[in-house]
This record gives structure tokens, sequence and C-alpha cells, in this order.
């Protein structure tokens, strides 16, 4: 099997180019900050390196109030928060990608399941991706 592990930089996924590989492929990368460079690389990525499995790592924080660093989330959905073409077409809910009827992404559940089973610590989590640095306050 052959996996991706990507994040935005460096430091997010420096620790993973030492990991025991247990006799899969792994690919280990950083895409840069933001949307845009994510999906640049990452396609990049997916063209060259042709994973079965792609993991995206990284330290960018939580709005949920309490937790600790070094807790794990474990993300089972995204939406893009930025999205918005209401003013565009009411029809449109925030965070649905226009033409596609999609507003929330499903992480792979067989992935989700051997995240969980590899640590204890961990807790569910959903992202909201965006370009902006958000934190608890922050009206999205």
């Amino acid at each position: 099997m052959k996996i991706a592990i990507l994040g935005a930089m460096e430091p997010e996924v420096k620790a993973y180019g030492h990991m025991h590989k247990h006799g899969h492929e792994v690919y280990v990368g950083y895409t840069g900050v933001g949307k845009t460079a994510a999906a640049m690389n990452t396609q990049r990525v997916i063209s060259e390196f042709k994973p079965d499995a792609i993991i995206f790592s990284g330290v960018g924080g939580a709005l949920e109030l309490g937790l600790e660093i070094g807790e794990l989330g474990i993300v089972d959905a995204a939406i893009d928060c930025e999205m918005d073409v209401q003013s565009w077409d009411k029809s449109y809910q925030r965070g649905e990608i226009p033409f596609t009827h999609e507003r929330v992404f499903r992480s792979d559940k067989k992935l989700i399941d051997l995240a969980i089973e590899a640590s204890e610590d961990t807790f569910d989590a959903y992202s909201a991706t965006g370009s902006q640095f958000l934190d608890a306050e922050s009206k999205y």
C-alpha cells in the first residue's frame, strides 16, 4: 500500500520521516500554508506518487476551549468555512461548493478507524478549513 503523509509545514511532518513503515511505501512531505498551496501540492503528490491513502497531519490548533497541546483530533468531516456565495445565490448554504451540491466532505471511515486504534488519546474533530487564522472568539 502507498501512503502519503502530508502537512502544511516541514515541522508538522518531520517526525514521520523515521517511522516504521510496516511494509508500506510511505511518502512524507509538506504542502505549504493555505488552501491553494495544499491543493496544488497534494495534487502533485497524487499525480506522481499515486497513493492509496493520504493522511494530513497538522498542528493548526482547535477552536474548542480546554484542549491541551498534544491532544489528537481525528477529523471525520471538513467544510470550507470561507465559501459563501449567498450574496450571489441564496439557495446555497454557507460552505457549499457551487455547482457540486457538496458542503461537508467526509474522511475515509477505514482510515478514521485505524487512527483511533493506533492511539488511545483521540477525540472526534471537525475541520473548518479556510485561509483565515481563527480563534475561539471568531465568528465563522
